[in-house]
């Protein structure tokens, strides 16, 4: 997509207080109908909350800004809007809707009914489409596996470039830096989990270069976490990294070091969350093919279709809980247990699983709430907090409780 100059408003809570978002550019394809392609395109961006809940979108600027009539444009508006993404507002445009977790949890009810009859169908199958399906099925977690990978290595390339400016920083200005190096050799020991090198092999020297291989598909996500890795002169090795600084540099200099260094930090987070965004985007697709092969077990595409319609509450919160809240590899897993209890034709514990599998973001949704507030309805800001009172008052009573029998065992201590 290529960098667009159109400009929307985005609104506040109550449609006020305007700010502004650029929309990317699409590149319309003659071989699909137009209305989808804008339809798909603007679903994204509101999944991926780069348009966020409350943005007014306009007809008229949308057609202009995609170079079509208005026609594609208000059925594409009128798709998003029965699928509860957008509300039309008579003589204004559409406005992105706030989440409702009124209509969160029956998309849960509804998806979850769909999806355990579709697996309850799979016994009615051919030998030949079950192994069929089950062989795309375990294709796809192994995607998803890869996936989860891919961005632990991410994070470790990102924290191990952030570590190095700051050691070149700290180095400069005749700071400590073993601290710094110190947690350089933190990064390096998941790093050598990751790629799964025995202990007995690691042996750091002073002029060693960053490992880069690229990580085996087999290792399991637990050893990124837990390693007894050991770095021999972990300061050292940090100190040497960027040649010998023995002397700080003038104050003028100085500071321009600093304000180079917040500017490369800012780059750096910024480029960390458009890279953190396009791998989320890129598992959620991935857990989308996985539902869509359980669907295709109905034999029924309407299934399907209809998971794909009232989804679009669910596809937010996902989007943003993969990693932050839920770990993709705690999803990864429960994919793959679903996938077993299938070879093992055990329905009735696949029928559990996916149960749990899918009601998880009954609570994994409150945690966004806290967070982006703006984003939900007024009704269900109001249940959440209820909910929160409730939650501390029935804190505070056990805590009461508590200091009473503590003053009241101390009373009979005295007594004796």
């Amino acid at each position: 997509m290529l960098p667009a100059t159109l400009i929307f408003a985005q609104s506040g809570f109550c449609m006020s207080a305007a700010s502004t978002i650029v929309l990317p550019r699409l590149r319309l394809s003659s071989k699909r109908v137009i209305s989808a392609q804008i339809y798909d395109f603007l679903r994204k961006l509101i999944i991926e909350t780069t348009i966020k809940p409350g943005t007014l979108l306009s007809e008229n600027a949308l057609s202009e800004h995609f170079h079509v009539s208005r026609q594609p444009v208000r059925e594409a508006l009128m798709g998003l809007s029965y699928e509860g993404l957008l509300s039309v507002l008579p003589q204004r445009g559409s406005v992105v809707e706030r989440i409702s977790v009124s209509a969160l949890q029956q998309a849960v009810f509804i998806r979850t009914a769909i999806e355990k009859e579709c697996l309850l169908n799979f016994i009615k199958l051919d030998k030949h489409t079950r192994t069929r399906l089950l062989q795309q099925i375990e294709k796809v977690i192994a995607q998803q596996h890869e996936c989860d990978m891919k961005y632990s290595t991410l994070k470790l390339d990102l924290a191990e470039e952030s570590l190095a400016d700051k050691i070149v920083t700290a180095a400069r200005t005749a700071a400590n830096v073993r601290p710094l190096s110190q947690a350089q050799a933190a990064v390096d020991a998941k790093r050598l989990a990751l790629n799964h090198i025995p202990q007995h092999t690691v042996r750091t020297s002073k002029r060693r270069k960053s490992p880069t291989a690229s990580m085996p598909t087999t290792l399991a996500p637990a050893a990124i976490e837990s390693s007894d890795v050991v770095i021999d002169d972990e300061h050292l090795v940090a100190e040497k990294r960027f040649g010998e600084v023995t002397a700080a540099t003038p104050d003028k200099e100085l500071n321009l070091d600093k304000a180079a260094a917040l500017n490369s930090e800012q780059e750096r987070q910024e480029e960390q969350e458009t890279r953190e965004k396009e791998w989320r985007a890129t598992y959620l697709r991935l857990d989308d093919a996985f539902h869509e092969r359980l669907c295709s077990m109905s034999g029924a595409p309407m299934a399907w279709d209809t998971v794909q319609l009232i989804k679009g509450q669910m596809d937010r919160i996902r989007f943003f809980t993969f990693h932050q809240i839920t770990p993709t590899e705690v999803l990864t897993n429960e994919h793959w247990q679903i996938f077993e209890g299938l070879k093992a034709e055990n329905y009735p514990l696949c029928l559990t699983l996916l149960e749990a599998h899918l009601s998880t973001i009954n609570e994994s949704h409150k945690s966004v709430m806290r967070r982006y507030r703006d984003w939900f309805s007024p009704e269900s800001l109001a249940q959440l907090d209820a909910e929160d009172e409730k939650a501390r008052l029935k804190a505070e009573e056990e805590r009461a409780k508590i200091r009473a029998r503590t003053k009241a065992r101390g009373r009979s201590l005295s007594g004796r």
